[in-house]
């Protein structure tokens, strides 16, 4: 872990793959208080939360990485991560990616989930 490590941060929060080829991490501040939100991982997800504490309030963070060509019922597993930080009534910044063409697709999977789960998009790709 400690090649890991970054000067003026905390020990990263890291859900590494089963496979050992990659995962998921949050690096935060060193003086930024948090606590890792192990109760909001859903099985399958490859994704980490994080609550994070600030003088204007607390709010949950995540990482998210969904392999490209995921199944389709993969989006449920998404779907029910997403749902459990929501009841947690938290602000959430969600970051990640998702490996889904929102400029090709852009009424399927991910805006019918950001759609009911009343999530914005904050950053639009472009094709090059």
């Amino acid at each position: 872990m400690e090649n890991l490590t970054l000067q003026g941060f905390h020990s990263p929060i890291v859900l590494n793959r089963d496979d050992g080829y990659g995962g998921v991490a949050i690096y935060i501040r060193s003086p930024i208080h948090f606590i890792p939100r192990h109760d909001l991982h859903v099985n399958g997800v490859e994704a980490i939360w994080a609550e994070i504490r600030l003088n204007s309030g607390k709010f949950l963070i995540s990482s998210f990485y969904r392999k490209p060509n995921s199944p389709v019922a993969h989006w449920a597993a998404i779907e029910e991560s997403f749902s459990l930080a929501k009841d947690d009534n938290k602000h959430c910044i969600i970051l990640g990616d998702f490996n889904y063409d929102i400029l090709r697709y852009p009424t399927d999977k991910i805006f019918d989930l950001a759609n009911k789960l009343n999530l914005q998009q904050l950053i639009l790709a472009q094709h090059v």
